[in-house]
């Protein structure tokens, strides 16, 4: 697919903001601070309709806007759709999707069918930070790979608020079954789901990872599961062998809420172990994988966010990162100064100043 044009009110620090995309790659260049990840944050939040920087919707709308509410257009040229628009309503505790002007019932009908692949920065924080980042990305990869993915893991979800609320109240046993239940069933089976989809996920992890490294190093992600089972009767027996301290903490002690994710080289933990130009290889690698896995199954081609990447790489790292990016997907890409070091994309350059958005001079960037 491709973003062929974009508006926005009242999102971050845009009050408004619009552009209309040319073909071919598209670089936004601007000094921080002046929104250049708030418009690739926008552009991203079709995939799964969440954003890759936070989970409160609160924190997307523009703080001066009265009422509080933002809305986003997005005008597609999709593979499958054709020409399409697509716009998102959000408010503190709501969300409305409308595709080519009709409301969108279900979330889960469109969840992962406008792919994006966001580089990010702040990645790195998915190899050196705590495991919810990692069990944050893992279920917006899966939920792109696997359209059953996003039910097993709203319905765990659910449950495990009820009965956390539950918890906190000191609720009878009887009033705990059935989410219990639901938590034991859809846990077991959101446990297999991660297994099977990071299984199929490794080898173009790995790939990705020795085209943009250059060696031949063998990175390995070993799924970390707190509750170890071979099916359902034993996922329900060591989540119940925790139910006295869950009752004495108020929580869920154990669960797919409290999994990780480990990602070695050369078998040992790269967090502790490999360099900074090795984890940020790393976790580059992460993204790429994702491209690779759609460049095999074919159908919808995804787009690809990169923000502000390539000044964290060395000089064999940024060839490497724009080579594997390939020119059959669409590219947004931020910096802080032009590209001058690819030479395998023709880029439609733009300036960010003050959350305004406009076409670059030639002589600015030549």
């Amino acid at each position: 697919m491709r973003f062929q044009g974009f508006r926005a009110i009242n999102f971050r620090n845009f009050e408004q903001i619009g552009a209309s995309f040319p073909v071919g790659a598209q670089f936004i260049c601007g000094k921080n601070g002046q929104g250049k990840t708030n418009l690739l944050e926008a552009l991203g939040y079709v995939t799964s309709l969440r954003s890759f920087r936070t989970n409160e919707t609160a924190a997307l709308i523009r703080w001066e806007s009265q009422p509080r509410e933002t809305a986003m257009v997005y005008e597609i040229d999709h593979d499958n759709l054709g020409q399409t628009t697509l716009e998102i309503r959000l408010k503190p505790g709501s969300k409305q999707v409308f595709l080519d002007g009709s409301p969108v019932r279900k979330m889960s009908e469109i969840l992962g069918y406008f792919p994006t692949i966001t580089f990010s920065s702040q990645d790195i924080q998915i190899l050196r930070g705590a495991p919810s980042m990692r069990r944050r990305m893992m279920d917006m990869m899966f939920v792109m790979m696997d359209p059953t993915y996003y039910g097993v893991l709203s319905r765990y979800f659910r449950a495990l608020k009820s009965r956390n609320a539950l918890l906190k109240q000191r609720a009878p046993s009887s009033q705990l079954k059935p989410f219990e239940d639901c938590l034991i069933k859809e846990g077991c089976s959101l446990v297999v789901l991660r297994k099977q989809l990071l299984a199929t996920f490794l080898p173009h992890f790995q790939d990705s990872y020795r085209g943009i490294s250059g060696v031949e190093e063998q990175p390995v992600l070993l799924y970390k599961a707190s509750i170890e089972a071979n099916d359902v009767d034993d996922f329900q027996q060591t989540f119940m062998a925790g139910a006295r301290r869950d009752f004495e903490t108020a929580t869920t002690n154990k669960g797919p809420h409290r999994d990780d994710l480990e990602i070695r080289l050369q078998e040992h933990a790269a967090r502790d172990f490999a360099s900074e130009g090795q984890q940020r290889g790393l976790v580059l690698a992460l993204r790429m994988g994702m491209v690779a896995w759609y460049r095999q199954k074919g159908g919808t081609h995804p787009v690809i966010l990169a923000d502000d990447i390539v000044g964290e790489l060395d000089a064999g790292r940024r060839k490497g990162f724009w080579r594997m990016l390939g020119t059959e997907c669409q590219i947004l890409a931020t910096g802080t100064a032009f590209p001058v070091e690819d030479d395998f994309h023709q880029w439609n350059n733009w300036n960010m100043e003050a959350g305004q958005l406009s076409m670059a001079e030639k002589e600015e960037f030549a």
